[in-house]
């Protein structure tokens, strides 16, 4: 269900748009914190969350566990969760999960 064919053992793996549907599924994982968190830790937490990402240790972590490089911080994650929230709203509705 990603946007594109993944690495490795999967690169033969189609996606589903490959097969004719129009769907994607990223699995991604988040750190949030709180609304009025001080600049400083905001930023403390964002540079700490940036080294991981270049860290071949994390290349290791992601390679090992067939994980898609996938990272975004700030207002540019933010967007990407309002919008997978309003597209799993969109879809509950029209399976019937809610109204």
């Amino acid at each position: 269900m990603a946007p594109r064919r993944l690495d490795g053992p999967y690169a033969n793996v189609p996606t589903l748009k490959e097969l004719g549907y129009n769907v994607e599924w990223v699995v991604w994982r988040g750190f949030y914190v709180p609304k009025n968190m001080p600049a400083e830790a905001y930023e403390f937490w964002a540079r700490a969350l940036r080294q991981l990402e270049r860290s071949p240790e994390w290349a290791k972590v992601r390679e090992q566990n067939s994980l898609g490089q996938f990272f975004m911080v700030g207002a540019e994650f933010q967007v990407f969760i309002d919008r997978q929230v309003n597209q799993f709203r969109n879809l509950s509705r029209e399976l019937g999960i809610i109204r």
